[in-house]
């Protein structure tokens, strides 16, 4: 590929995926009262795309995202590609280094900061004599801020653009994307921007935290809160079915120990369990864009649920194990709530991964938020393995018949409040749209599918699914659906949708598209709000 072909690549992928990339345009349109932007990333403007290198469009003046080739390295050809300042004087920003001071001053402190969140990338300067060398992203020093340089921090190919090959275009806008929160931050003053990677354990729950599960598996140990009272910080961790202007408001014990500390972070949360019976140890997941929240907010969130008869719902699946109320009460306005986050952010496993014991992703049994260091073995390898085939290891005779009962690990489970919101507010939905609806309706002697849209004699079945995993509501839904509409050897239906309250995923979206395609399936998946009673999404 040319340099010109390179960045039109570049261009198409970003507008024609989901990648966050996307929002560059908008978000600085918002933040600098733009009323016209363009609708590419890159600029490719003839004059400069002739020179080899560009950046975003309106980036001249700002803390741009950069690619270029680059003369020779230490014998080696460089293509780069990350963010830089450009203190180059030009006719339209004279001064280079007056505009971007307050961005100068944000890179310092971001760096000083999270001093982790760059080590995986360079920093080198151009400046009149020529190229530094490479080194760790450090402060911007004074010296280095002078007319005439550039600033580079990102990563380089040992390669011209006539190399440059696919995979290498999709390794450019990985480490774009990963560089996009440090462009928020430091262009545009979004604090929030830098998403901390933390792994924490919470409670053992065998009712996939959306109630509390009672005192089986619970932390033995006599500090912990479990062990005091009979139910932990995380009960109702994915209970799903109480939304506050669309966030799920939680507590999170090792966010407790040091409320003070972590308030108005944004963290990425890993979260693992251990059952402490067994001591057996389990990988459940992980939030994204959890956000630890002031007092004030928890004294808000806490009159939100007594208001909605949510807070007494709590009490009674308390009482239902027989644990006094009270405890709830003088546990309420100090750690009921601590952080929230949106539930489409929640990626959870719908049956958990066993982790070995001596596995370093899980550093420590105790409840306490710590660095994310990677993922526990057993997922690297699913991971790391390029295609599917037979494995090396040698099977022998299974051993299951010795015991009469499996035992497993916690696994996720369905909201029945929500699964009822979203049947009611899908009848006025499809009711509004002009069909013919019935719900709960008998297709063989002995099952109901939730809900059959009428279009004259054309049925669409419907059946929704409300675990907070949508790989869980498709898997779970599917078999029904197809039983629904083709046992014994019929076709019932024209159509066939799985509907959930959450927003689907890349992988989700190729599993739907892949099943349509290969197995010749008219099936969609629809995201449903059950708060507005109106689709989110439709994947088709």
């Amino acid at each position: 590929m040319t340099f010109s072909e390179i960045v039109k690549e570049l261009n198409r992928r970003i507008k024609e995926s989901d990648s966050i990339l996307q929002n560059l345009q908008s978000e600085r349109s918002e933040k600098k009262g733009l009323k016209r932007v363009s609708s590419k990333f890159f600029n490719d403007r003839e004059d400069i795309l002739n020179q080899e290198y560009t950046f975003h469009y309106g980036g001249g003046d700002e803390f741009q995202f950069n690619i270029g080739k680059e003369p020779e390295y230490e014998g080696e050809p460089v293509f780069r590609f990350g963010l830089a300042f450009n203190f180059q004087a030009s006719q339209s920003v004279p001064d280079p280094i007056g505009v971007q001071q307050k961005q100068i001053e944000r890179f310092n402190e971001l760096v000083k900061k999270y001093p982790a969140y760059l080590s995986e990338n360079a920093f080198w300067i151009w400046t009149a004599q020529g190229r530094t060398e490479s080194h760790e992203v450090g402060k911007i020093q004074e010296p280095d801020i002078k007319l005439g340089n550039f600033l580079f921090i990102g990563n380089s190919i040992a390669k011209v653009p006539n190399e440059i090959t696919e995979d290498d275009i999709e390794l450019i806008i990985d480490e774009l994307e990963y560089l996009y929160p440090v462009y928020e931050y430091v262009q545009l003053g979004l604090y929030s921007a830098i998403r901390l990677e933390k792994i924490a354990r919470i409670c053992f729950n065998s009712e996939g935290w959306v109630k509390p599960s009672g005192t089986k598996g619970k932390s033995k140990t006599a500090n912990t809160h479990e062990a005091k009272y009979g139910f932990g910080h995380e009960e109702w961790l994915f209970d799903f079915s109480k939304l506050i202007k669309g966030y799920h408001y939680a507590s999170l014990e090792p966010i407790h120990k040091y409320r003070d500390k972590y308030t108005n972070e944004v963290f990425n949360i890993h979260l693992y369990t251990i059952n402490g019976t067994t001591k057996k140890r389990y990988w459940i997941g992980e939030l994204r864009d959890v956000e630890v929240i002031d007092y004030d907010h928890t004294k808000k969130a806490i009159a939100e649920y007594k208001k909605n008869g949510w807070y007494k719902e709590m009490e009674e699946q308390l009482n239902d194990l027989g644990i006094p109320t009270n405890f709830l009460n003088k546990w309420a306005d100090d750690i009921l709530f601590n952080v929230r986050f949106k539930p489409e952010n929640a990626h959870i496993f719908e049956e958990n991964i066993e982790v070995e014991a001596n596995d370093n992703a899980i550093p420590s049994a105790r409840y306490n938020l710590l660095n994310y260091k990677g993922l526990p073995k057993e997922l690297e390898e699913y991971h790391d393995e390029p295609d599917f085939g037979p494995s090396s290891e040698n099977y022998g005779i299974p051993k299951f018949a010795e015991s009469s009962k499996r035992v497993s690990g916690p696994r996720i489970s369905e909201i029945p409040h929500i699964h009822y919101r979203i049947t009611e507010g899908l009848y006025k939905y499809l009711k509004k749209e002009g069909y013919k609806v019935e719900y709960e309706r008998k297709v063989n002697i002995s099952s109901k599918v939730d809900m059959i849209a009428w279009e004259e004699k054309k049925a669409t079945f419907f059946e929704i699914k409300t675990y907070p995993s949508t790989k869980a509501c498709i898997r779970e839904a599917l078999g029904q659906i197809l039983e629904y509409s083709l046992y014994p050897s019929d076709n019932k239906a024209y159509k066939l949708v799985i509907v959930s309250q959450n927003r689907s995923a890349g992988p989700d979206q190729k599993y739907i598209r892949h099943l349509r395609e290969s197995l010749n399936l008219n099936l969609e998946y629809w995201g449903f709000d059950y708060e507005k009673n109106e689709i989110i999404e439709i994947i088709k």
